[in-house]
């Protein structure tokens, strides 16, 4: 039964990704575009995918590890897959990536006005929090998606024309406010991180410029930050005593982490299976883990299930033990090692400087946050968007294809509109 409902779980998401599948489907067939899927690159998800299928065979309910299965081609495979064939020309990445901008406005719009109102999700007895649209059994999924924002308007605003920098700066700014608000700390560290990365990585001159500018900024900040007694001030703070004096939400998180390790050392080769750790959790966490979080909102309750160890790396240890880890790890060290070669080589025009910058960033959020977070809820097709747009960026790299898209991208013969970032 609980297999048949997680099944016809699908969600508008789930429909829009298989539309996209669709399209791409449709290209293939047409012989459009094909020559990327010759990449030995693509061999990476296709490993991840395989591992997760493999594992399942050693599952204790290897039918519900089945049916993760399904949903990890999805995932990890066919949207990502999908994103690499539909994206042609620079007027489909900017499309794409302005869309991405837009629904961290929308939502960070939102979500200001809820943690204003006091209309959001509860934390501390008062209800505000901003959760967005997400609701208040996935209210970290609002971090995610103006984070995502964020890193591409933290592009532009270091490779964009200088006529759209001073605009990107000031998203930027102005998304920083409901990711305060969202309360969710592992998303702001990830965000900072990968801004860091970022701004690293768009040169060293920018770089020192930018960090004397923030240093000023925090020793005149300082002051203030110590005097201001709020709900955010004291959650952030927390960041430090997260290590010493942790509080209980944090506690539970690193009992889950010592039950994840004591998962996967039952078996350490293929995991336990796929969606599994919750069968082994009560069972080898210590005894006062919690096995739920009370969500409560404005007008709702949610009782939300701990499902994995609030750590990618260590669920995935866990249940498709070092085989699937390990190909997780292949598919990001190959993306890593790709994008960070491509830091190193001379910069060409703006698109190309523009894409390497987003990829470096959501390369290095997404590899930050999954070390106190996992890919689950209704943003997780947003990773799979992105990691279509590494792939693609990865796979095209030095390649004659490259050449004929930045050659489309900007020759003024052609596309002089599509030059513009």
């Amino acid at each position: 039964m609980s297999t048949a409902v997680r099944l016809a779980n699908v969600t508008p998401t789930d429909l829009a990704s298989l539309a996209l599948v669709g399209v791409a489907a449709i290209d293939v067939l047409r012989g459009r575009n094909i020559e990327v899927l010759r990449s030995r690159i693509m061999l990476c998800p296709v490993l991840v995918v395989g591992a997760a299928g493999f594992t399942t065979l050693f599952s204790t309910d290897p039918v519900l590890s089945l049916v993760a299965v399904i949903r990890y081609a999805q995932v990890f495979l066919l949207v990502p897959v999908a994103v690499v064939l539909v994206l042609r020309t620079w007027s489909d990445v900017r499309i794409l990536l302005g869309t991405v901008v837009g629904l961290a406005a929308v939502e960070g719009i939102i979500g200001t006005y809820q943690a204003v109102t006091k209309t959001g999700a509860g934390y501390d007895g008062e209800t505000i929090r901003a959760i967005g649209t997400f609701g208040i059994g996935d209210q970290i999924a609002i971090g995610i998606v103006v984070s995502c924002g964020q890193i591409v308007l933290l592009a532009v605003a270091l490779k964009g024309r200088r006529k759209h920098r001073i605009y990107a700066i000031a998203g930027v700014a102005l998304l920083f406010v409901p990711l305060l608000l969202s309360l969710s700390r592992g998303a702001v560290l990830a965000a900072v991180a990968a801004a860091g990365v970022m701004v690293l990585s768009a040169g060293f001159r920018r770089a020192l410029k930018i960090g004397v500018i923030a240093a000023v900024l925090v020793v005149l900040a300082a002051p203030l930050v110590a005097s201001f007694d709020s709900t955010v001030g004291e959650r952030f703070t927390s960041i430090v005593d997260s290590s010493s004096a942790p509080d209980r939400s944090v506690q539970d998180r690193y009992d889950l982490w010592r039950a994840a390790t004591r998962i996967w050392q039952t078996s350490p080769v293929v995991g336990v299976g796929l969606k599994q750790f919750p069968a082994y959790r009560d069972s080898l966490a210590p005894l006062g883990t919690s096995s739920g979080s009370d969500q409560v909102g404005a007008d709702s309750y949610v009782r939300v299930q701990l499902l994995s160890p609030h750590n990618e790396y260590l669920l995935l240890l866990s249940e498709q033990g070092l085989l699937g880890l390990g190909s997780h790890l292949l598919l990001l060290a190959v993306l890593g090692i790709r994008h960070i070669s491509r830091l190193r080589q001379p910069e060409t025009n703006l698109t190309d400087n523009f894409l390497r910058l987003v990829c470096v960033g959501a390369f290095s959020f997404y590899a930050i946050s999954n070390l106190w977070g996992d890919l689950a809820g209704p943003t997780t097709m947003l990773y799979s968007v992105f990691l279509g747009i590494m792939l693609r960026s990865a796979v095209i790299y030095g390649s004659p294809l490259e050449r004929s898209l930045v050659d489309d991208f900007t020759s003024p013969a052609k596309r002089p509109a599509d030059a513009d970032i």
